[in-house]
């Protein structure tokens, strides 16, 4: 899952990516990263049989880590 947006209008691009660790049992782990790089503060989670579990498991977190973001950027009080 993957939001992109352009840099030029100073919006920020933030990816989900998943992958495959050393096998055998849960293989599949993601992470959001920004502009290609990771998070200062990593955002991930491993620990998924399969590519499908960990995709889901990574648009969640995306989701949820997007209305965040707006939410503390509409109150920088919060």
């Amino acid at each position: 899952m993957m939001m992109s947006q352009d840099e030029r209008y100073g919006i920020v691009v933030y990816i989900v990516a998943a992958q495959a660790n050393a096998p055998p049992f849960k293989p599949w782990a993601w992470e959001i990263c920004r502009d290609g790089e990771p998070l200062p503060a990593r955002i991930r989670e491993g620990g998924f049989k399969t590519e499908h579990t960990a995709r889901l498991a990574a648009k969640v977190a995306l989701r949820d880590f997007l209305s965040g973001l707006a939410q503390e950027q509409t109150n920088p009080d919060w």
